[in-house]
């Protein structure tokens, strides 16, 4: 929200926004938004993740 509303970077903000969801897609979850049959990982390799499929 910070790149698409205070930065005026809505490409950016989708290219993150997009690397979120195919993560969650591939199963990766948090331990406070973890659901049955994911795949539970700490904040820095969720981010590591994300980073990923940037």
């Amino acid at each position: 929200m910070m790149l698409r509303y205070s930065f005026d970077l809505p490409d950016e903000a989708a290219a993150i926004e997009n690397a979120i969801n195919k993560t969650l897609a591939a199963g990766y979850r948090t331990k406070d938004i973890m659901s049955e049959c994911c795949k539970l990982v700490g904040c820095k390799e969720m981010a590591k993740k994300v980073v990923e499929k940037i």
